[in-house]
């Protein structure tokens, strides 16, 4: 019998383990008791070594360097690509500023938007002329005996037409003044208001109101102040003993004579940009740069059919004249009086036909003219709007 050295209970010889207690038993030199294995615990991690914290402090280190660094790279890559891209649109935009200046040189710098004119700053119609300022005075010359000259009091004035033997000014504030005959009431427009463009036939007054409709006063006789039912126009033009409007679609309406089919003959017209009509012809201007004339084709005031870049007509009593885009200017029709040497003209910005004249407004203001005309020295006159 061995006793267990933990419990002390009495166990037979030769066994392994108490029975009471689970002491195990080991033999050396006759039958011991093992020691109790102790109990099992859960092994510490060992302290991180220092050698190892200060590797770890490097790479992170070496990383933020890193990332800081590739940020900076990253950033001034932007930056310098900005930088390029701005040399390149600085760059890009001089050369279009160059070309734009090639193109206004190529063009005499006549950069005015013709097309969308409505303010007329000279007019010739029979036998005088008239002409808005710089200060929006008005200057007259020629026949005076029913006093269609005498414009000196008018201020303010932002456009202008010539009848036969009347005048008519437009105002800055949409009303309207008269001066010369008044026989057929054609200088009846005081109580004209919001008007926009004014025109003149041989007697009577036509008048573009900002609501696109149109009024009309004076001689009546062939219906040419029959113009209540127009509206949507954005152009006016008066003939002889007629009336043309050009309608925000392109399309020309006329109401009046027709002697030679220089009324009814606009009727078809399509796709047009301005329109002028005189005593035997009218004429337009279509989105394409050419020419339409409709008329009396004797004197050969309706061959313009070569014209091309035009952007505003005037149509005389029997001749034609064209501006071209390039301030160049083409007549054609009768040339009695020299109405239709304008060739060597250029930098011109407005025109106007009348009888037997031709005047041409140049870019700074002065005049020039051929026809019975032929004396006009005005200076400072506006250009047109």
């Amino acid at each position: 019998m061995i006793t267990c050295p933990k419990c002390k209970n009495q166990l037979p010889d030769g066994i392994k383990f108490c029975k009471f207690c689970g002491t195990q038993f080991t033999q050396s030199n006759g039958q011991r008791p093992a020691q109790q294995r102790p109990a099992q615990q859960n092994p510490q991690k060992p302290a991180p070594k220092k050698k190892n914290n200060i590797i770890y402090i490097v790479v992170a280190a070496l990383l933020i360097v890193a990332v800081v660094a590739g940020a900076f790279l990253i950033l001034g890559k932007d930056d310098s690509g900005k930088d390029r891209e701005e040399s390149s649109n600085n760059n890009s935009s001089a050369v279009d500023k160059n070309v734009n200046d090639e193109k206004e040189n190529e063009n005499n710098e006549v950069v005015l938007d013709i097309n969308d004119m409505k303010h007329t700053t000279i007019s010739v119609l029979w036998e005088h002329a008239v002409a808005v300022k710089n200060d929006g005075s008005v200057v007259a010359s020629g026949d005076n005996s029913y006093g269609q000259c005498d414009v000196s009091s008018w201020s303010d004035i932002v456009s202008v037409s010539a009848g036969k033997f009347h005048t008519v000014g437009l105002k800055s504030d949409g009303t309207v003044v008269a001066t010369g005959k008044n026989d057929n009431g054609q200088c009846n427009v005081s109580d004209w208001t919001d008007i926009v463009a004014i025109t003149t036939g041989y007697v009577h007054t036509v008048g573009l109101k900002k609501d696109g409709t149109v009024v009309a006063t004076g001689s009546n006789d062939y219906q040419q102040c029959n113009v209540m039912y127009f509206s949507d126009v954005v152009g006016i033009s008066a003939g002889y003993m007629h009336t043309s409007v050009l309608n925000a679609d392109g399309t020309v309406e006329t109401v009046g004579e027709d002697n030679f089919g220089e009324s009814n003959g606009m009727s078809y017209w399509a796709d047009m940009t301005q329109i002028s009509t005189g005593y035997a012809v009218s004429i337009g201007v279509k989105k394409d740069g050419t020419v339409i004339a409709v008329g009396n084709e004797e004197d050969g005031a309706c061959n313009t059919s070569d014209w091309k870049d035009i952007a505003y007509v005037k149509a005389g009593d029997y001749h034609t004249v064209g501006l071209r885009k390039d301030g160049t200017v083409v007549a054609t029709g009768r040339n009695s009086y020299d109405e239709c040497n304008v060739s060597d003209w250029n930098e011109i910005v407005a025109i106007a036909a009348g009888n037997c004249c031709t005047i041409g407004l140049k870019r700074d203001g002065t005049v020039v003219v051929t026809g019975d005309m032929s004396n006009l020295e005005w200076t400072n006159i506006r250009l047109p709007e």
